[in-house]
């Protein structure tokens, strides 16, 4: 089956299982800002020891996790004071970690061995520990509810990639099995569920997005051959590959009516489309997403790309700044600040493109 690439979310380990990530230095950064974090520190640490981003927790400040041999540090960052914060230390290895939607519990993947995961989830606010499971699996993904907190759908893999889907409801301690839905999904209400058909011997790149409900089973087609999608309530994007002119056709819809459509170059990795990273800033009714300057099929080392910030009431767009190579991408709540790079250990203010090295290695330092 040709793979798709989706640089979204939940398929970054397909990802890194084709390529390397994209140098830092590629990202052609100046590190002379005036805006953002003029009199703050960043943080410096040995490159042995820092693990990963997570995510926003204001948007001014942002958490990230601190790896030294068997004990974890889950910290904070404020860019604007520079200031750091120990919010919890644990025991073990930590594979991954993510927020709920609203940021009020935050859940810790940690490898007991090669076959076993536990899962962690601890309330922001009280520190406290609610829910711990281990789970035999050989590789994990997770998708929060955002209609209910309290609920994350679990995709357990083994070491074959035979899965299995569960539902952990957090506030009775349930586990259930979702029988026969694909791997990847998205939450579309607190009760269904998109997703793309799933063929494991499907040539074509493109398939089906459905819908499905979860207590009666019942599905629904949205639409048809589908590159790839995403859905952050209100937002629906789908993104549609145009074989003759070797482009993406994007369309984003709110209550099943479109808002924005527009067309960018496609360009794969090897034999595998890749769609670029894309971020909903809600609070401003805004995408942010990188873009491919030039045109036709490509491999992916032979592009550049454009940060834009697009309007999504008006398809209004501006460029905040060109880049070497498009990264993981993850933008602050408001919309001030996204973070970019190879860890995620750059800082670019949307308003001017400025850009600062938040992350730097001890290493690195003369």
């Amino acid at each position: 089956m040709q793979r798709i690439i989706l640089i979204i979310g939940f398929v970054l380990l397909i990802v890194s299982g084709c390529r390397g990530e994209p140098a830092e230095s590629q990202l052609s950064i100046k590190n002379n800002s005036d805006n953002i974090g003029k009199q703050a520190a960043p943080i410096i640490l040995p490159a042995k020891t820092f693990y990963k981003v997570v995510d926003w927790v204001t948007d001014q400040s942002f958490l990230y996790v601190q790896q030294e041999g068997s004990h974890a540090s889950i910290k904070s960052y404020d860019i604007d004071t520079g200031k750091v914060n120990t919010l919890s230390s644990v025991d073990g290895i930590i594979v991954n970690a993510s927020f709920s939607p609203a940021k009020r519990f935050l859940l810790l993947h940690l490898a007991v061995d090669s076959e076993t995961a536990k899962v962690i989830i601890m309330d922001m606010e009280s520190r406290e520990q609610l829910w711990e499971k281990q789970i035999h699996s050989y590789d994990l993904t997770y998708e929060w509810n955002p209609f209910n907190e309290s609920q994350i759908l679990f995709t357990v893999f083994q070491e074959n990639w035979e899965y299995k889907v569960w539902l952990a409801d957090i506030r009775n301690s349930s586990w259930k099995e979702i029988e026969n839905l694909p791997p990847f999904y998205k939450w579309k209400s607190k009760d269904s569920l998109l997703y793309q058909e799933w063929e494991e011997n499907r040539s074509e790149s493109a398939s089906a997005l459905m819908e499905l409900f979860i207590e009666n089973r019942e599905e629904k087609r949205i639409d048809s051959d589908v590159l790839a999608f995403d859905f952050q309530d209100p937002y629906l994007l789908t993104v549609y590959l145009n074989n003759d002119k070797n482009t993406y056709d994007y369309r984003i819809s709110q209550s099943e009516e479109e808002i924005v459509q527009f067309t960018m170059p496609g360009f794969k990795v090897f034999s595998d489309w890749v769609i670029p990273q894309h971020e909903f800033i809600l609070h401003t009714n805004e995408l942010v997403m990188f873009k491919p300057n030039s045109k036709g099929v490509s491999e992916f080392g032979e592009k550049t790309f454009s940060m834009v910030r697009m309007n999504l009431s008006t398809g209004e767009e501006n460029v905040i700044k060109e880049l070497a190579d498009h990264a993981p991408l993850t933008c602050s709540p408001e919309g001030t600040y996204c973070l970019t790079g190879h860890k995620l250990s750059y800082a670019v203010n949307l308003e001017n493109g400025e850009t600062k090295q938040l992350i730097i290695y001890e290493e690195e330092i003369e």
